[in-house]
């Protein structure tokens, strides 16, 4: 979970989608010392002050598989 409150919503989103990236680059230039490459594909929302962990959830979930549907590998921000 990362908050960055004192940013505008534009600004969030970008610094959300950079940190997942980061964290999907890392994972895909791990070196596991065996044959084989691993991916990862990330889902990610921002909070809104109406939400509740219903409404996180299914916006984080349908992001998740719209990186999966369209690619793997990726980062969606719903």
């Amino acid at each position: 979970v990362l908050f960055i409150e004192t940013l505008k919503k534009s600004e969030k989103k970008e610094k959300l989608e950079k940190l997942a990236n980061k964290i999907r680059l890392q994972v895909q230039n791990f070196d596991s010392k065996i044959s084989h490459k691993f991916t990862i594909s990330i889902g990610a929302t921002m909070f809104n002050p109406d939400d509740t962990k219903d409404t996180i959830f299914k916006r984080v979930d349908k992001a998740l598989y719209q990186s999966k549907n369209t690619g793997k590998n990726k980062v969606t921000i719903s």
